[in-house]
């Protein structure tokens, strides 16, 4: 890991300037301390994501600084080599199986291979998230399959209060074709109802379902290593442990 970059502080009466690399700041002596102004302008001029794996720390923030840069393409165009800490794998999270101990997951891994691996510290949150999603699927398919019977019903009961007031007319409203007239036209307005409730549940249950899978999106693609280990056959990776 690089050395940080040296810190330059110039105070002039009540006001201090620093710099830090290309970074400076200029803040009130009498608003912050001496050293939360290092820190804070430590904080602008560099990020960090340091992961603890076993007893070892390390900054994968060279990653993130290569594919901000460009990435291979980029990178090696510019003469910048390849990228950096190459063991650690950008990897996809699709599928929860089970646990045994860690999560047994299915991933993409860089190249598109699909593995089932145990990954270790897997964000709680995905897992979550993973784990609701196939229940959750199961009620909006089984809703789907709901709307499409009321619906059929409700065209079939449709069809039947438009030829019963064909037949009706000029019925009067107590004889038995005016009679039957209203008990199909309630009938139909009561399949209509439950079609909009069936139709009112599948959209609620669609919106929750779209809503889990993007969150899932937002967090699925992370950053592990392969340990070398294995358990009950399974690969373990490992996220590591983000320091706070």
């Amino acid at each position: 890991m690089s050395s940080p970059p040296e810190v330059v502080i110039v105070a002039t009466g009540l006001h201090c300037n620093v710099r830090l690399g290309g970074h400076s700041r200029s803040v009130s002596l009498k608003r912050a301390s001496l050293t939360a102004l290092i820190m804070g302008c430590l904080s602008t001029a560099s990020g960090s994501d340091i992961r603890t794996v076993g007893q070892t720390k390390v900054d994968l923030q060279p990653i993130h600084d290569w594919k901000a840069a460009g990435g291979s393409k980029t990178n090696e165009a510019k003469g910048r080599g390849e990228r950096p800490l190459s063991h650690w794998k950008d990897i996809t999270v699709l599928e929860y199986v089970k646990s045994l101990g860690n999560p047994v997951v299915v991933v993409k891994l860089e190249g598109g291979e699909t593995q089932t691996i145990m990954l270790k510290n897997c964000p709680a949150t995905l897992v979550a998230n993973l784990i609701h999603r196939p229940p959750l699927d199961q009620r909006l398919k089984a809703a789907k399959i709901i709307t499409q019977k009321v619906k059929a019903n409700y065209l079939d009961r449709s069809e039947k209060a438009e030829a019963s007031a064909r037949a009706a007319r000029g019925a009067t409203w107590d004889s038995p074709l005016g009679i039957a007239q209203t008990q199909d036209s309630q009938v139909a307005k009561d399949a209509y109802e439950d079609l909009a409730r069936a139709e009112k549940n599948e959209t609620a249950i669609t919106e929750e379902f779209e809503t889990l899978s993007k969150a899932i999106e937002s967090m699925n693609k992370i950053l592990a290593m392969y340990t070398g280990q294995s358990y009950a056959t399974f690969p373990i990776w490992d996220t590591g442990i983000t320091s706070r």
